[in-house]
């Protein structure tokens, strides 16, 4: 059962990290206005945390008390508001004004509003574990060429670091709701059982890219990519990277306090 309860929750993840890979630019805009019309950062770390309340059940030993615990520190740490304000903080703190405009005036091309919609367009839950396995197929039959855009594409926009952080944050949840109910021993046995997960995320990961820009043009795919692998793009995938990670451990920070605290009421 636990098994199931982890694969479920890297199926969800993987596609809130699928749609941290394109939009996070959206969080370059100067007003607060267009930061709450356009950041989509934000609605991927809230969704994470909600994925964050199926990591344990009553399926799996906990009791409804630990589980209502859990929920409820959840709702106090990835409460949207805080993950909001924290992540406008962590990536000004980060970011060039060169790197800014440059990741402005490429979300204002046709080509950059292009990305915006197939990423928006992309479904969710069980629709994506069936895009997931097509894309897998096509993957297969795709020319060298295409595929050596793929791959430049994952690796300027940070979909190795990404992948990490997400999994990184959930192997932290874990021992943080099971330590103590299990013990701290046996709760890191618990994650270490669940590092096979890395690689089916990886592969996800990577596929859910594949599955979102699989229908563009291949001569519109190199133009992108062209575009992405730029030093001032590729600089702003990998700060913004970094400003998600440090909004999440943040998040979990106030989860494992909260979590603490509710069972020293």
């Amino acid at each position: 059962m636990i098994g199931y309860a982890n694969l479920r929750l890297v199926q969800a993840a993987t596609v809130g990290a699928a749609l941290l890979i394109s939009t996070a630019a959206f969080a370059q805009n100067d007003t607060t206005s267009q930061l709450t019309k356009h950041l989509r950062a934000v609605e991927v770390l809230a969704s994470y945390g909600e994925n964050l309340k199926d990591l344990i059940s009553t399926d799996i030993g906990f009791s409804e008390a630990q589980v209502a615990r859990w929920t409820s520190a959840v709702d106090v740490a990835f409460d949207r508001d805080t993950l909001e304000a924290e992540f406008f903080v962590a990536l000004d703190s980060r970011i060039t004004e060169p790197v800014r405009q440059a990741a402005l005036e490429h979300q204002a091309t046709p080509l950059g509003q292009e990305v915006l919609e197939r990423v928006a367009n992309w479904p969710g839950d069980m629709e994506a574990a069936e895009l997931l396995e097509q894309a897998k197929a096509g993957l297969e039959q795709a020319s060298p060429e295409r595929r050596a855009l793929y791959d430049a594409q994952f690796e300027a926009e940070s979909g190795l670091a990404q992948m990490n952080n997400v999994l990184d944050g959930y192997f932290r949840a874990m021992k943080i709701a099971a330590s103590p109910v299990l013990g701290e021993e046996a709760a890191e046995e618990w994650v270490a059982s669940a590092q096979f997960l890395r690689e089916a995320y990886a592969e996800n990961h990577f596929l859910s890219s594949v599955s979102i820009y699989s229908q563009m043009p291949e001569e519109r795919h190199e133009e992108l990519v062209d575009i992405l692998t730029t030093p001032e793009i590729t600089a702003f995938y990998s700060l913004g990277t970094e400003a998600i990670e440090e909004t999440m451990h943040a998040a979990i920070d106030r989860l494992e306090a909260a979590y603490a605290d509710g069972a020293n009421r």
